[in-house]
């Protein structure tokens, strides 16, 4: 927004944390509960000016990246409007963003950030699966004697128990993914060449096999 008086903007964060291209994507990744929407002032530093206002929101437990961008951009554009409405009217005091405070950086992300490493924690795994959802997604390779084949996972559940890193196995309609520290169910899949489905689907297709390996 364009002031007689400079301009700000509108971050998807608690400024002074989450500064970088990624923030709600990297708030979930990183496992955080809560997060927010600031507004700042522009400076000559990306994402450095002093900030107006700010605005919470509880993350919750089973938020996906879809969902909680949704939240984050309406709470965002009231935000602004209130920034807007309070630097014209002189009423607010941008707080001052110092150097020294500690900041969660939110990196750009790239094709690597969503290849799943099964040797971390199944909440680890979990959370940058929340954090990559739907889009760009989180990815592993299902290992095929025809070769690796691509699979994107779009939703997963922190489930008791454990098995060897990267082991899918097959219970009934559900699907269990060994990880370093405990197991994952995965709940939303989609192999390269066909459409986003639930496990109960995918599992339909495997032609009654019962292990399969993720790499």
């Amino acid at each position: 927004a364009l002031l007689a008086n400079g301009s700000f903007s509108v971050h998807a964060a608690l400024l002074h944390e989450g500064r970088g291209a990624a923030p709600v994507n990297c708030a979930l990744m990183n496992g955080e509960t809560n997060t927010g929407v600031s507004t700042f002032l522009l400076a000559n530093e990306i994402v450095a000016g002093n900030i107006p206002l700010q605005t919470e929101e509880v993350i919750g437990p089973k938020a996906l990246l879809e969902d909680l961008y949704g939240r984050l951009m309406s709470s965002g554009s009231e935000l602004a409007l209130q920034t807007l409405d309070g630097l014209e009217a002189g009423s607010l005091s941008p707080v001052v963003q110092s150097e020294e405070q500690t900041r969660k950086p939110a990196p750009k992300l790239n094709s690597e950030t969503g290849h799943l490493d099964w040797s971390q924690s199944a909440e680890d795994i979990h959370n940058l699966v929340r954090g990559l959802s739907p889009f760009p997604g989180a990815w592993t390779q299902w290992e095929q004697e025809q070769g690796p084949l691509k699979v994107k996972v779009y939703n997963t559940r922190v489930a008791e128990g454990g098995a060897p890193q990267g082991l899918v196995r097959v219970d009934g309609k559900q699907l269990f993914a060994g990880c370093g520290t405990g197991r994952l169910e995965i709940l939303e899949l989609q192999p390269a060449g066909k459409k986003r489905m639930r496990a109960s689907d995918f599992i339909n297709g495997l032609g009654g096999k019962t292990e399969l390996i993720f790499a």
